[in-house]
């Protein structure tokens, strides 16, 4: 033993030297070791983060789907309500009918059925558009909640945060969250449209598609290319006289006055002025107009191979056109509504709304 104590009296400095030495290379090696260790940590943190996103996207976007259709049913019934045909076409059956009343309810039966092609196709595509809006910017402020709650547990912050404030972190670092009842109200003002909404919409309709038929007596032959000139020119009197794409038609503009009353209407209001953006956007302009174009395209079609190939007689068109509301107003597998629920630029649309920043509360007195 003695001689062990006097070789480390002799070799002190050096094995001083040589622990520091060894210490070095060992703390050395942890600190390249660490980011080794914690790169597969974080890859798979992110890859689980992503995963997680697209489960949120999906899952509530395959329930918006499914109250998608569960909604058509009524809007269609909306829609033979304000443009009777059939109620009509039973009149001109009465015998006791004269040539002149007959004419009139012919000149009815013409508004009305081309009405109610475009009365479907808008009022379908808008409401596709704006659920589909509104649960993107609810499950993006899911995801952004979820996000920023994940990065401030993470790292060294995270754990020096908690020597002083246990495992939740400073009181300050809370994420802010949309409160559950805002959200609600949010998803409710679906209503305003499949209400008022819709009946702003087909009196317009019902104008414009008066105007557009009344220089079309009952004997002037139709061809396709005239049939769709004729919806086209009502969808462009229509579009070019609402800038704003329909937006006030799904959330009033009056909709923040009823908030006030609500104990967090900033919330509402954040997610109001985020539904208006997005409506008007120029994004939603041009995928409206693509929804559209499927419904004009589905009539041509059907009244190509129904028997009015070609040209035909006003007259002989009508009845055509109008038993096609029929068919593009299901919701059937193939059906336009099937459709564009399926369609890629309506999913691209979506993400790139869930993908935006999440709303900050605010308190103002208007929206925009």
């Amino acid at each position: 033993m003695s001689s062990v104590w006097e070789f480390i009296k002799r070799n002190r400095g050096k094995i001083v030297a040589g622990g520091v030495i060894v210490g070095g290379l060992y703390v050395a090696r942890r600190a390249l070791a660490g980011p080794q260790l914690e790169s597969p940590l974080h890859e798979s943190d992110y890859l689980h983060a992503q995963a997680r996103r697209h489960y949120v996207f999906d899952s509530n976007h395959r329930t918006c789907d499914a109250s998608i259709l569960e909604l058509i049913p009524t809007l269609r019934g909306r829609i033979l309500l304000r443009f009777d045909v059939e109620s009509l076409t039973e009149r001109l059956k009465q015998a006791d009918l004269t040539t002149e009343e007959k004419v009139k309810l012919w000149e009815q039966i013409k508004v009305l059925s081309f009405g109610r092609i475009l009365a479907v196709g808008y009022s379908y595509s808008l409401l596709i558009i704006a659920l589909k809006s509104q649960i993107s910017i609810l499950a993006g402020q899911i995801c952004a909640g979820q996000r920023d709650a994940s990065s401030m547990a993470d790292g060294w912050w995270s754990r020096l945060s908690q020597l002083w404030s246990g495992p939740s972190g400073p009181s300050n670092l809370l994420v802010p969250t949309v409160e559950a009842s805002a959200q609600q109200l949010f998803l409710q003002c679906i209503q305003y449209f499949a209400g008022q909404g819709v009946d702003r919409l087909f009196d317009r309709i019902h104008a414009l598609a008066a105007e557009a038929t009344s220089a079309i007596t009952l004997k002037e032959m139709m061809s396709a290319v005239r049939l769709t000139d004729l919806l086209n020119d009502i969808r462009r009197k229509l579009e070019g006289a609402d800038y704003r794409n329909f937006s006030y038609l799904i959330v009033p503009l009056s909709a923040n006055q009823d908030a006030w009353s609500l104990p967090h209407k900033g919330h509402l209001e954040a997610l109001l002025n985020r539904l208006h953006q997005v409506l008007e956007s120029e994004q939603c302009q041009k995928l409206t107009s693509q929804l559209v174009d499927s419904y004009v395209s589905g009539v041509v079609e059907f009244c190509d191979s129904h028997g009015a190939s070609g040209s035909v007689p006003m007259a002989r068109l009508i009845p055509t056109v109008s038993d096609a509301f029929h068919a593009i107003s299901s919701s059937s597998f193939e059906s336009p509504a099937q459709e564009a629920l399926v369609s890629p630029d309506l999913h691209q649309f979506c993400m790139s709304v869930f993908a935006q920043d999440p709303v900050i509360p605010v308190s103002t007195k208007s929206v925009d």
